[in-house]
Formats: structure tokens, sequence, C-alpha cells
């Protein structure tokens, strides 16, 4: 996909679930450090000569994966299940720690451990049972499953640590103009302009609930099936509230907008344009009307942009009567009429295709007639791109161009990620 999100949009929880308020401890060879406390990623990437010490450790560095010689297909497929769990293959950090990139390569290194066609036919035919793979349809369709299983294996365990509803799921979907939706993706891709929508709390703070569900969502979700090991490939998450003051403060903002601006971006929408900038002249009028820093900052309502857009012509996969109900009271908001950002609906309307997803079919459809040696470095390659670590030379990842980056920069004064699924 390519990616609209800069580097410091998004919560992204990484801690030891089951000693969370702890002191850290001393990391050891197959553990990472472990940190108290409820931190942004924007956190991360504006202060990093002033993390406190004190209480965190975390620098978004992969862990680097415990093995020891790969003898048989058994012990592949076992470290293979280690790499769907959390921080194995992060590139979080990878802007700040380029040496980040050598930990991931030592820890897919045992897929080259295996020589014989018996073995690396184990492995491949261990690989299309969990995936799904080759059949893009049953792939795409696993991966929305998995998006719902570990958003509600959050749900549970938020609700029962807290013995409360507030983390009750009211809606779910994302933007499926990418290669999910069109049912073309590949084991590992992400999903773009995901989100969840859950209850909130009356006398809790909202910003700790959306923190601790997507902590759990990052320690339940598999991520050979679903990667979130991108910098800006996790959900985006509000509840109720958040959603509330979000749509009271950008409604606020968008009253000085001239009338003329939003009847331009009606006309706009409608057909699909190269230059998201100039598909997106409401959004332009409205984010000069945010700070780049301090709450409700550009980035934010440049995230609530693409949440909205999601949730009035994305696809829905998990939804309640209680927010249709409430989309009903604030689906005729400005930033729900007008926002553009992903141009979702011209795109469905012209039933595009992105350039990099047009050559897939047959590539999949040639994969069981290919020997097992190639079908096996194919498989490889699939494995290393939930981290983008994949041989870029191979034609069923060629990038297409960034139409998105003069859009985020536009905006926000930040440069988006070009992620690929």
């Amino acid at each position: 996909m390519v990616l609209r999100v800069s580097p410091c949009s998004f919560v992204h929880q990484k801690a030891q679930k089951k000693v969370v308020n702890k002191a850290p401890q001393t990391q050891t060879s197959n553990q990472i450090n472990l940190f108290e406390g409820a931190h942004s990623k924007n956190y991360f990437y504006n202060n990093l000569d002033k993390r406190p010490y004190k209480f965190i450790s975390f620098y978004g560095r992969p862990i680097s994966l415990m093995k020891g010689d790969v003898s048989s297909a058994n012990e592949a497929i076992r470290l293979w299940n280690v790499l769907g769990k959390q921080q194995f293959c992060d590139t979080g950090d990878d802007n700040i720690h380029q040496e980040y990139k050598l930990i991931r390569e030592n820890n897919y290194s045992f897929l080259d451990e295996l020589y014989s066609d018996k073995e690396k036919r184990i492995f491949i035919d261990n690989f299309k049972r969990v995936t799904k793979f080759p059949d893009m349809i049953a792939t795409s369709e696993n991966i929305e499953k998995e998006f719902i299983n570990g958003a509600k294996k959050s749900e549970y365990i938020n609700n029962t640590n807290t013995r409360s509803n507030s983390y009750d799921i009211l809606c779910a979907g994302y933007n499926n103009e990418c290669s999910v939706g069109k049912r073309k993706a590949l084991p590992g891709s992400d999903i773009d302009d995901a989100f969840i929508v859950i209850r909130g709390s009356q006398y809790g703070k909202d910003e700790d609930i959306v923190n601790n569900f997507k902590k759990e969502l990052w320690f339940n979700t598999d991520q050979r099936i679903l990667s979130y090991n991108h910098p800006d490939s996790f959900p985006q998450v509000y509840t109720l509230k958040q959603i509330e003051n979000l749509c009271s403060i950008t409604q606020d903002a968008s009253s000085s907008i001239p009338e003329n601006v939003k009847k331009t971006q009606t006309d706009i929408s409608k057909s699909y344009l190269n230059d998201y900038v100039q598909a997106n002249p409401y959004f332009l009028a409205l984010s000069q009307k945010f700070k780049k820093e301090g709450k409700y900052n550009k980035e934010e309502i440049k995230n609530f942009g693409f949440f909205t857009e999601s949730v009035k012509n994305g696809k829905i996969l998990y939804n309640t009567d209680r927010f249709s109900l409430y989309l009903l009271l604030l689906g005729d908001s400005d930033i729900f009429q007008y926002s553009n950002l992903s141009q979702i609906k011209a795109l469905h309307n012209e039933n595009y295709n992105k350039p990099k997803l047009q050559n897939r079919d047959i590539l999949c459809q040639n994969f069981e007639k290919m020997e097992i040696t190639e079908q096996y470095e194919f498989v490889k390659n699939i494995i290393k791109n939930m981290s983008e670590d994949n041989d870029e030379n191979m034609p069923i990842y060629k990038k297409g161009t960034d139409n998105y980056n003069p859009l985020i920069q536009a905006i926000t004064g930040e440069n988006s990620y070009d992620i690929q699924n």
C-alpha cells in the first residue's frame, strides 16, 4: 500500500503484557526491554534526547531471534511461528537506527538453512495452510479475519482486566481500495486506513483506554498474516468521546472555510485524480486552521480525516446499532462530508487497480507450476515483505509512484512512508 501517515501518527504500544506497571528488567537475548506507562510513537520520535530512562528503555529495536542450527522444516516452521509475535520484525525505528535492519536479516536467516526439496516442501505446505496462499481471495479474507480476531482479543483482555465495558468494539473497518479489499493481498500485508471504534469511559482517560487497547491488539495479532511491523500500519483507534470532540473541533474550524471551496470539493470527489493535492482543496484549507504541534494538531486532524473517509466510504467489517445511531448524529459534519484524502469513492466508482496489483493474478497462478526451489524463494520473499526486507527486484513487489507524499507534506509538513502490500 502507499501509506499516507507520517512517522509520528499513532500510539504503538509494545510492552510485555504480563509485567506492565512493573519496574524495567534487564534485556536478555530473547527479551525486549520492558517499560511502564503509556507513550505514543509521537513521543519517541519527538523526544529522542529526552526519553525517560527511569521508566522506559524501549527504542523500537527488533528482538534478536534465538535459534540454533536449523536442520529440519519443523524447526524452521517453529521459528516462523515466533516471527508472528510482536517485535521480532519491527521496522518502527529504522529511520533512527539503520542497523536494526541487520537484526531482522539475522532473524530471517533460518530460512536460508533448508536445503533439501523435501524439507522445503514441508515448509511451503505449512505456509500455504496458515496463510491460504496462493489463493489471494482466501488470503485477503484471512487478513480481514485476523484484524477482527486481534481486535476482539484485545477487547476481551482489557474488559476482563478492568471489569468494565470501556473496551467494547462498536465498529471496525478499513479503506477497501487496497490489496486486501481488492482481494489481491499477499500474506503479511497491512490494510489501508484501518480503524476501530471502542466505547470509552465516562470516568477513565480515553487516551489510556486507547493505549491499552492498542497494546493488546499488538500482542494478539499474527504478524505473519496481518503485519503491523511498519511505522504507520497500525489501525486508528478512537473512543466515542474522542470522535465527538474531533467532530466538534473540525466543524468549528470548517465554518470559516468558504462555501465555494466545499462545493469545489464535492465536484472534485466524483472523479479520481492522480494529483492528491489537487483532489483535496477542502482538507488543505482545513489543515491551515490547526497548528503543527500541540493538542488537535495537523497530524491528528489528518488522521481523523482518513478515519472519517473510511467510515463513510470504506468497508465495515464489524458494526453495532449503537455506532450506527451515533453516526447519524455526526455523519453530516463537514469532515465526514468532504474528506477525500484516500479518494475511496472515486477509486471504487472507476474500479481502479494500482499498477503493482495488476500482475499478481498471473504470478500467483503460476506459483504451483514453479520448481520447489523457485517456490521456496518466492515464499521467503513474501515472509520478508512483512517488514519490507524482501528482494525489491521481484516483480510482485514493484512499487508505483507515491502520490500521497506531496499531500502529506502539504497538510502536515511531514513525509509519508511508501508501504507495499
